[in-house]
């Protein structure tokens, strides 16, 4: 699989996020625990799940699917989190079926900035099961750069050729034309005036 996120080594990912200035793994660690514990899923699929962050609350869920394009990092989170309950999967989102079925909950953290929303939402309504949760946090830049100045910042540089900031109305645009509705929306307020955003929307 060809993608700018397979040059990418976890360490320096993991470092540039939980930065001070930058905050961010701290801050879905939390988010993610708070996503499972509104809709107690019994399956869940995490898209673009990175080194497993949040992962840790996942081991009393019946089933999860750790979906990723870069293999290394899926292989750290094997040996991070040896959970019995949890699939790794290795796929290319964007060119990839997704191969599941009626599964409570997707969990989409900063993964929606390297997608095509045309072509991946489709897919997740296929995989939800009717009533199922789509939880999505995006970043909101507020005129800063898309990725803050750290001394790990420029090892990600190459991510600026494939991420796009996503636009909310166009988003919903998308979401509501493959029958999902908005639920809920919250903001988490991150240095240099940025903020994630999480809006959650479930399948008619």
């Amino acid at each position: 699989m060809t993608n700018e996120w397979n040059k990418i080594k976890l360490s320096d990912y993991e470092n540039h996020m939980s930065e001070p200035n930058v905050l961010q793994l701290q801050t879905l660690n939390r988010i993610t625990q708070k996503q499972i514990i509104d809709y107690n899923p019994l399956s869940l699929v995490f898209l673009g799940v990175a080194g497993g962050n949040g992962l840790e609350y996942c081991k009393d869920i019946g089933q999860v699917f750790a979906i990723d394009i870069n293999k290394n990092f899926l292989d750290t989170c094997i040996k991070r989190f040896p959970y019995t309950n949890i699939e790794y999967i290795h796929k290319d989102l964007n060119t990839d079926e997704l191969n599941l079925k009626n599964i409570d909950l997707v969990v989409a953290n900063l993964v929606f900035e390297y997608l095509n929303e045309e072509i991946v939402i489709p897919k997740i309504s296929k995989i939800l099961k009717s009533g199922g949760i789509l939880s999505i946090v995006f970043q909101i830049d507020n005129n800063n750069s898309f990725v803050s100045k750290t001394k790990y910042s420029d090892k990600l540089a190459c991510l600026d050729n494939i991420h796009h900031t996503v636009k909310e109305n166009y988003l919903q645009n998308i979401l509501e034309e493959n029958n999902f509705t908005k639920v809920s929306e919250e903001n988490y307020p991150l240095p240099n005036n940025k903020l994630l955003k999480r809006i959650d929307y479930k399948l008619r």
